[in-house]
């Protein structure tokens, strides 16, 4: 019995001595066996890193609801929230302090074709082709259902209670939100594809003829009126004094809207169909053959150009302004055009600032799946 005794005693000693063995080898540098923990990698995240090139962090990531079969249509920071959209017509509201959803909402068929939302304090306000769907923002409750009185097809302008819209028939429409009706009408020569663009108490407009017209915001009195020898094949974008359209007739202008009036003109050997955008004081646009390029607003001389960078310059970040090309982006010293960092985006098929200086940015991917940088 002793005997039994003494070799279980010996057996116990021994399993406790080898666990003992097996925590100390674990938890040491100098063992040879290690956990299954200490073995794993830590995820990468390529996005993340690339965006850290720009001088960006991750925030957070979240979802907006993309049904079976469609894409992101619209990704449109509203401050508190982002408004995301997709192809087959539901609507979701996002936390922008955490990427919670705060409702979503299938505003129609997934053939109903809409246009970007816009906010107006508490509402939300999303243009299907013939009606305007208004939500509250907190909820998600359809406060506002009305019928327009022509097709639009351009996102809305906002100007106190009117919503100016293009149209299907050529007519730049404002529609008084809340009430269901036209105020005023202005017809042009073609249908309105690209948005009017508002410069202090006026819009201008370009149809697709070419025919551009600048109009009071508030009545639809036409203030002046030039023809350009095609229609915009971009949105017409502004620095609060002059507006710039990129045109199929292979040219970009510089228009004066006091009496519409051409101030200057970059041909160029090929129609442009990148959007340009105004960064800081300076115009942005890729040119066909001359890459991308800083423009004086003023007079439109180049200030530089570079042939092997293209896209839309989204923003500045620090001294630099970044530029999006669908699949990379580059940060750019705005005055002489050297690179400072240039870095593939994998994953991201939208991508929106809120604001032109050192922004918040949004990407998403196909699947809805959102990330929010801010700037580090």
């Amino acid at each position: 019995m002793r005997d039994q005794h003494i070799r279980g005693s010996l057996s116990r000693s021994f399993v406790l001595l080898t666990c003992a063995t097996i925590a100390t080898c674990g938890l040491g540098t100098g063992c040879a066996m290690s956990s299954p923990r200490t073995k794993a990698a830590v995820p990468l995240d390529p996005q993340a890193d690339a965006f850290t090139q720009l001088g960006y962090k991750l925030d957070w990531r979240g979802f907006g609801f993309v049904d079976k079969g469609q894409k992101p249509k619209f990704m449109e920071p509203m401050g508190d929230v982002l408004a995301f959209q997709e192809t087959g017509s539901t609507l979701t509201i996002v936390e922008s302090s955490n990427g919670g959803v705060r409702w979503s909402n299938k505003l129609a068929g997934p053939l109903t074709l809409f246009t970007a939302p816009v906010r107006e304090g508490r509402t939300v306000h999303a243009s299907a082709e013939t009606e305007l769907f208004t939500l509250a923002l907190d909820t998600g409750t359809l406060i506002g259902r009305e019928s327009f009185e022509r097709v639009i097809t351009t996102r809305p302008v906002q100007d106190g209670d009117l919503l100016i819209y293009g149209t299907s028939v050529g007519e730049v429409m404002a529609h008084v939100r809340g009430m269901g009706v036209k105020l005023w009408g202005f017809r042009m020569t073609g249908a309105i594809e690209r948005p009017a663009v508002k410069i202090g108490s006026v819009v201008g407009v370009v149809a697709q003829t070419g025919d551009t017209v600048i109009l009071e915001a508030s009545t639809g009195s036409l203030l002046g009126r030039v023809r350009l020898f095609g229609g915009a094949t971009t949105d017409p974008v502004t620095d609060g004094t002059m507006m710039f359209v990129a045109c199929s007739d292979q040219s970009l202008y510089g228009i004066d809207p006091d009496g519409a009036r051409i101030k200057w003109r970059i041909r160029t050997s090929a129609p442009l169909t990148v959007q340009p955008s105004v960064v800081n004081g300076t115009l942005y646009c890729e040119l066909p053959d001359r890459g991308l390029c800083a423009i004086d607003p003023a007079s439109g001389s180049v200030k530089w150009e570079h042939k092997s960078l293209s896209g839309t310059v989204i923003c500045s970040r620090g001294v630099n302004v970044i530029a999006w090309n669908g699949s990379s982006a580059s940060l750019i010293e705005p005055a002489t055009g050297d690179v400072r960092a240039s870095v593939t985006l994998p994953g991201v098929a939208m991508l929106s600032a809120e604001g032109a200086t050192d922004p918040v940015i949004y990407v998403t991917d196909a699947k809805g799946k959102i990330g929010k940088y801010l700037p580090r």
